[in-house]
């Protein structure tokens, strides 16, 4: 149990890094806090606005804003690389080994390669114009799959070796529904 400082009133978004030490909050300004030590502020960035991801191994935060990306140090908050991509980004996440970055986007999800920031696939269903991911995207622990929650309210899953979809739920705004475990990529059980 721990008591939450002020400084989260209005928060936007939250990332915790994997080992749970750090906690990166994002309001009016970028505050990382160290989770085990009294909820202290470790670094403030300079950044105001955006989506984060914390890579795997905890060393690096990467920021969306834009059609802008920029990773940093988590220890200091120093800038270690920028990118431009080829169209507006939301909500992104790591992958399993870091290796990649999964950005919502206007265009579909953009799988870019972390270290250079080049797009190397972008996952779109042609049956939906709204925006993939822009509630949530999250690797499998494995890395090998993708899972979108989407602006039509469905939840995709894809395959990231083929950059196929996999399944896409029906609308949640309908009769509720129910993804259960899988034993491979094509053997998906629904209720």
């Amino acid at each position: 149990t721990c008591a939450l400082p002020i400084y989260f009133k209005d928060v936007e978004s939250v990332e915790y890094s994997p080992d749970g030490s750090r906690l990166l909050s994002a309001h009016t300004e970028i505050k990382l806090w160290d989770t085990q030590h009294d909820w202290q502020p470790v670094t403030t960035t300079d950044w105001k606005a955006g989506w984060f991801a914390i890579s795997p191994d905890g060393l690096q935060v990467s920021r969306v804003q834009g059609k802008t990306i920029s990773l940093a140090r988590l220890a200091d908050g120093e800038r270690v690389a920028s990118w431009t991509i080829p169209a507006n980004g939301a909500r992104m996440t790591f992958g399993a080994d870091g290796r990649l970055l999964a950005v919502a986007s206007e265009n579909g999800i953009m799988l870019l390669d972390s270290q250079d920031g080049t797009v190397v696939g972008t996952l779109r269903d042609e049956t939906t114009t709204a925006w993939l991911g822009e509630s949530g995207l999250r690797f499998h622990a494995e890395g090998h799959l993708l899972f979108s929650a989407d602006g039509d309210q469905r939840v995709r899953v894809w395959d990231v070796a083929s950059q196929r979809l996999l399944i896409a739920t029906p609308s949640f705004s309908g009769e509720p529904f129910r993804l259960t475990t899988w034993r491979d990529a094509d053997d998906f059980e629904t209720h």
